[in-house]
C-alpha cells in the first residue's frame, strides 16, 4: 500500500494509462498513424521500423471476436512491405485474458516481460549519491540531444543506423518546451555518461521514467540513481503525484531501493513479417 492508500488494481491502471499516453506521444511524429478507440489502440509509423513505433498498445476484444481481430491486425501490418516485425502489448487491461496464449498460437513470440512499478512521489525520501564531476541538464537543443543519444547507443549496443533512427524519432516527436517528453543528460567532467527521459502526463498527474541508461564504463558509480532522482524531482515539481515505469532485470533493484512497488506485469509480443 502506498501513501495514497490506493489498491494495486487502481495503481496498475495508472501504468496502463501511461502506456497509452506513450502511444499518443509516439503518434505525434509526422506520418504516424494512430488508431485510438476504446477496444483498440494501434500505431503505425512508416518512416521508423522499430517495434515500439509499430505496435498494438491496447486490445479489448470479446472471446468470440478475438481470432478475427488478430487476423485483421496481422494482415494490417503484413501489408506494409517495409516492416520486418511489429509488436503487441499485453497488460492487465487486455481482453480476452488469454490473448497472449492466442498470439503465441498465431505465430507471435513473447519478446519480453516487464515488472510494472509505481511510486507515490510524496513518499520519495532518497537522496542523490555524491558523484564527483557529475552534472545533469535538460536537453533543450539538437546538439545536446545528439550527446544524450551517445550513452544510449553504447549502452544498448545499437548500430549507427539504429542510433540515427532513434535520434531522428526523438527529434520529430519533440522534446522542447511544451512537449510532454523531457530528456536529461548526465555528464562527468563534461563527458556524456548517461541519460533518462521523463514523460509527463499532467492530466493524470503521472510522470513516467523511460530510457534510463549509463555508459558501461561509468556504471556502479551512482549515476543511474542520480539521473532517476533528478527526473522524479522534476516530475514532482511539475505537479505529478505518481511516477510509473516498466523495469528491466538490471534496473529493478535500483527502482525498488527508491521506493517503487511492483503492481503488475507487462508483456511484449513480436510478430515477424519476414526475416530482417
Amino acid at each position: 500500500m502506498t501513501h495514497s492508500g490506493a489498491d494495486e488494481p487502481t495503481l496498475a491502471r495508472k501504468v496502463d494509462e501511461h502506456l497509452l499516453f506513450l502511444a499518443n506521444y509516439y503518434g505525434r511524429v509526422p506520418g504516424a498513424r494512430l488508431y485510438d478507440d476504446p477496444d483498440l489502440v494501434r500505431l503505425l509509423t512508416p518512416d521508423f521500423p522499430g517495434m515500439a513505433f509499430n505496435a498494438i498498445y491496447h486490445a479489448d476484444f470479446s472471446p468470440r471476436e478475438a481470432e478475427t481481430r488478430i487476423t485483421t491486425a496481422i494482415n494490417y501490418y503484413k501489408s506494409r512491405v517495409w516492416l520486418v516485425d511489429w509488436g503487441w502489448w499485453i497488460t492487465p487491461a487486455t481482453r480476452p485474458t488469454d490473448l497472449g496464449q492466442r498470439l503465441k498460437a498465431r505465430g507471435f513470440s513473447r519478446l519480453a516481460e516487464f515488472p510494472a512499478m509505481i511510486l507515490d512521489l510524496r513518499d520519495l525520501e532518497a537522496s542523490a549519491p555524491d558523484v564527483p564531476g557529475l552534472t545533469i541538464e535538460r536537453v533543450t537543443d539538437d546538439a545536446t540531444l545528439v550527446e544524450w543519444m551517445q550513452p544510449s547507443i553504447i549502452g544498448n549496443d545499437l548500430t549507427d543506423e539504429w542510433g540515427e533512427l532513434y535520434l531522428e524519432h526523438h527529434r520529430q516527436a519533440g522534446y522542447g518546451d511544451g512537449s510532454p517528453m523531457q530528456h536529461f543528460l548526465a555528464r562527468v567532467d563534461d563527458v556524456p555518461v548517461g541519460g533518462v527521459s521523463l514523460l509527463v502526463d499532467l492530466a493524470a498527474e503521472t510522470a513516467g521514467i523511460h530510457s534510463l541508461v549509463t555508459d558501461p564504463d561509468h556504471r556502479g558509480q551512482g549515476i543511474a540513481t542520480a539521473l532517476t532522482l533528478h527526473a522524479l524531482e522534476e516530475g514532482a515539481a511539475q505537479g505529478c503525484r505518481y511516477s510509473v515505469l516498466w523495469a528491466t532485470h538490471d534496473s529493478y533493484s535500483l527502482y525498488e531501493r527508491l521506493g517503487f512497488q511492483e503492481v503488475s506485469v507487462l508483456e511484449f509480443y513480436v510478430y515477424r513479417n519476414r526475416k530482417g
